[in-house]
């Protein structure tokens, strides 16, 4: 696994469970290599404009990534989670991608930050 890869992974909902769903993976966090992932919804009316990364069946690197249907990189909602949480890699976004997805979770951050 390494950073740009998209894994499905057990990830915790709203209600306090947990729901089966890919993620991305921002980093891998030392010392015990957990990782830090964005979530991924095949439910695109969730695309906001500066919160999310559209990825459309049409996209050049869509076959690669894996995923079923067009989905919506969710920038916020980010989590650490340990590797045995992941059952397995289903694809990865190509470098550019990844480095443009980076870009805008760090201007969300610092936009958002306490001053």
């Amino acid at each position: 696994m390494d950073r740009g890869d998209i894994v499905l992974s057990e990830m915790p909902v709203a209600d306090y469970s947990f729901k089966l769903r890919p993620v991305l993976i921002i980093s891998i966090l030392p010392p015990y290599n957990d990782l830090f992932v964005c979530g991924i919804s095949s439910q695109i009316h969730q695309h906001i404009k500066g919160l999310s990364f559209l990825i459309n069946e049409n996209d050049y690197f869509f076959e690669s990534s894996g995923l079923n249907k067009s989905s919506v990189i969710r920038m916020n909602y980010l989590a650490t989670i340990p590797v045995s949480w992941v059952f397995g890699k289903i694809g990865n976004v190509p470098g550019k991608v990844f480095e443009k997805i980076l870009s805008d979770i760090v201007r969300l951050v610092q936009k958002n930050m306490i001053k």
